[in-house]
């Protein structure tokens, strides 16, 4: 049907020209990665400006297989070598032609509200280069390496046996 033919030429412009690729940088856990993928499906289905780029830092070739058949709106990228985080966020942006980058860990959970969130801000405020959301951990609770703004003083004072002692303080409650 028409509609049928306008929603795919839609989809297909979509994933020539996303709005925000999503990179997602593997090391370890599959478990962890399923769950994070799984995740990141709800942003897919919502956010139909997105692209998803894995990159997959493990030596093995274990997770290939189940990544093609079972995700397959998912771009997969294998390193020769394993690049770490940050070598494989520039391996992952020298693949994505989104205008803004969305880099995370393969253990890292963003709900839909939390990435919208985050790219109507960068959107809506031109003179920002970098965004980044408060993290909690799988507790629950906030952590204090995450707050509104890191300073020399804050990373200290978040590393040291002061914030063991005293973990409700002013510093890194905020």
């Amino acid at each position: 049907t028409m509609v049928q033919l306008v929603q795919n030429l839609a989809k297909q412009y979509m994933q020539k020209n996303p709005e925000v690729s999503i990179v997602i940088v593997h090391y370890g856990g599959e478990k962890e990665l399923f769950q994070t993928i799984n995740k990141q499906r709800v942003i897919k289905n919502r956010f139909r400006k997105s692209e998803f780029i894995l990159v997959d830092n493990n030596e093995t070739d274990s997770v290939s297989k189940i990544i093609k058949s079972k995700f397959d709106w998912i771009k997969y990228f294998k390193p020769k070598n394993n690049l770490g985080f940050g070598g494989g966020c520039n391996y992952g942006r020298s693949k994505a032609k989104g205008k803004f980058l969305f880099f995370i860990n393969s253990d890292i959970l963003v709900d839909y509200k939390s990435f919208l969130d985050l790219y109507d801000f960068i959107k809506k405020n031109k003179k920002v280069g970098i965004v980044s959301p408060r993290l909690i951990n799988i507790s629950g609770k906030f952590t204090p390496e995450a707050t509104r703004e890191l300073t020399p003083f804050r990373g200290i004072f978040t590393q040291s046996i002061i914030n063991k002692i005293y973990p409700n303080n002013p510093v890194t409650k905020s």
